[in-house]
């Protein structure tokens, strides 16, 4: 009889840990997921971005004329508040340089590879805050929460 009560009450105090503990669980791995997302998107945009940029300051070196879009550094503020919201200031370093070779046109005495170069650091930086350049499963757990 005594296992019987046992048992129970063992099974009444896992379904209500699992009532109670199941949706925080759901909600947190939900979160994490949805905050990745957001920074995969804006990692997106401003590589895009700056592909545009570079192609746009590349043809200029040469001596042709090259247009921007008329939205484009609207565009460019507008990722760039969500990369700082989004990221830690650790991994923002790489991207401030970046956007401060950015004027509106490359600033001047910075060559071409010098802003692939810093570009590239930044995306290193960004992939690498989110754990996807990370091999080891304890960096890549600790990223996601992060």
């Amino acid at each position: 009889m005594d296992s019987l009560l046992v048992s129970l009450f063992t099974g009444a105090i896992g379904a209500l840990v699992a009532i109670f503990v199941t949706p925080w669980a759901q909600h947190f791995f939900w979160s994490l997921a949805r905050r990745a997302e957001s920074r995969f998107a804006a990692i997106t945009e401003i590589n895009n971005l700056w592909a545009t940029f570079l192609d746009h300051a590349i043809i200029t070196e040469r001596g042709h004329g090259s247009q921007l879009a008329n939205d484009f550094f609207v565009k460019l503020d507008a990722t760039g508040a969500q990369i700082k919201a989004l990221f830690s200031s650790k991994d923002l370093d790489a991207f401030q340089k970046v956007q401060a070779m950015i004027g509106h046109s490359l600033k001047p005495g910075v060559a071409v590879h010098e802003f692939v170069a810093v570009r590239q650091r930044a995306l290193d930086n960004f992939y690498k805050s989110m754990g996807v350049t990370e091999t080891s499963i304890f960096c890549r757990l600790v990223s996601l929460i992060r």
